[in-house]
């Protein structure tokens, strides 16, 4: 993916992006040294509220588990009525999560921010 920023001094979040505008998807590759669960989250000022969020991690039984949600202050997450995010892979191994996902450029999801190409 074209776009890369360590989202924290350490360098153990990494997230990677990318933009297909013929699909109107962009595409993000988050990779967290760490294991259970991970998330993201998209604000307009930086903090949990109003945050667009997306969680996702692997099950005791191995399988992954992914939402779409949002925050209305700072407390647990809701789960988005749609779900605008796609899961493309989840794989946790080495003491690291990565996650892959998608979700169009332009949602028409009132619960997602607003992300632009420029």
């Amino acid at each position: 993916m074209p776009f890369t920023e360590y989202l924290d001094h350490a360098q153990n979040v990494t997230l990677r992006w990318g933009f297909n505008q013929l699909q109107n998807e962009i595409t993000f590759e988050l990779t967290v040294k760490t294991t259970g669960w991970v998330g993201l989250g998209f604000s307009p000022n930086g903090g949990m509220a109003e945050a667009d969020i997306v969680i996702g991690g692997v099950a005791p039984n191995g399988s992954p588990y992914f939402s779409d949600r949002h925050a209305v202050g700072n407390s647990l997450p809701l789960v988005d009525k749609q779900q605008s995010y796609t899961l493309l892979s989840l794989i946790e191994g080495d003491g690291q999560t990565t996650m892959e996902f998608r979700r169009p450029i332009k949602s028409c999801d009132d619960e997602d921010f607003l992300i632009s190409v420029s």
